[in-house]
């Protein structure tokens, strides 16, 4: 491969519509077409959607029941459709960059994906 004098300079830039989503966690699937479809998510608990109060005395009012479930919901905060060389890539720059001289345990961060 010929070398090249030449300097490349990249420039970023944010589109109006950029935004950082906060995520807990990902829920990926693949496209029919092979792409990686990642929806980051962010963990919370339902929001009952009712709650009944008991007075326990005339001064205090002790939460006695909350209807609805108490399950985990994950709202969707973003999805990101990439190709599989693309998600390769972003996955090996999650992992090493979520590395650090300081950590004890690099080769457990693995085993925690």
């Amino acid at each position: 491969m010929a070398e090249h004098d030449e300097k490349i300079t990249f420039r970023f830039s944010k589109s109006a519509t950029y935004r950082i989503v906060p995520a807990t966690g990902v829920w990926g699937v693949s496209a029919t077409n092979g792409d990686i479809l990642c929806n980051f998510v962010v963990d919370s608990f339902v929001v009952p959607t009712e709650i009944d109060y008991k007075p326990e005395s005339d001064d205090e009012i002790k939460r006695k029941f909350a209807k609805g479930r108490n399950d985990v919901e994950k709202e969707l905060q973003v999805g990101v459709l990439m190709s599989k060389r693309t998600s390769k890539i972003v996955g090996e720059f999650l992992i090493n960059f979520s590395k650090s001289p300081d950590d004890e345990n690099n080769d457990d961060i693995l085993d925690e994906v």
